[in-house]
């Protein structure tokens, strides 16, 4: 019993850190500049190859219907629009960084370069499953989509990935130091 309140404790509290950092937004384009990118990031790091997707699952269905997504967007108006493959995704990106996460590392340096080619991993599958969906929505071809969502996104997403694998690490660290997860 004791077991499954921690998992759903850790379950919701990054559900609700994924709804803090989808709240901070910046709309530069057809697709905002958002924090849940990093967020999502954290979540696969930290938590395991389990409990890392099902938060991100807790957020989305939050998201059916309440504004949690970026813009203070809902999931019936953001899902099946353009980002929505983006937002969808996430449950993919938190599995394969968490399974990346889980390959042993001999120390701190290799468990962040793990992290870091998990998170380049995830966020590889995001922009694919975003930018196709961008695309169909859109009616725009791969080309256009590609450089309206994704080459502006490179460099800031590689500068979050970074922070992720380093602060996601040492959280992660210290949560097992103290027996938390």
């Amino acid at each position: 019993m004791k077991h499954k309140v921690k998992i759903v404790t850790k379950c919701a509290m990054f559900a609700a850190l994924l709804c803090i950092f989808s709240a901070v937004t910046v709309p530069v384009g057809a697709v905002p500049f958002s924090f849940s990118f990093l967020g999502v990031m954290l979540t696969g790091i930290i938590l395991g190859i389990v409990t890392a997707p099902l938060s991100v699952a807790i957020f989305l269905l939050l998201g059916l219907f309440l504004p949690v997504f970026s813009g203070f967007q809902t999931g019936m108006t953001a899902l099946p629009g353009p980002t929505g493959g983006y937002i969808w995704s996430y449950i993919l990106m938190a599995l394969i960084i968490a399974a990346f996460c889980r390959i042993p590392a001999q120390s701190y340096f290799s468990s962040v370069s793990v992290a870091f080619i998990g998170c380049l991993a995830g966020g590889a599958v995001c922009y694919l499953c975003g930018t196709l969906q961008f695309a169909a929505c859109t009616g725009k071809p791969l080309s256009d989509a590609l450089a309206v969502c994704v080459i502006p996104f490179i460099l800031p997403d590689l500068i979050k990935a970074t922070i992720a694998s380093f602060l996601g690490v040492e959280i992660r660290n210290l949560l097992k130091k103290n027996r938390l997860i």
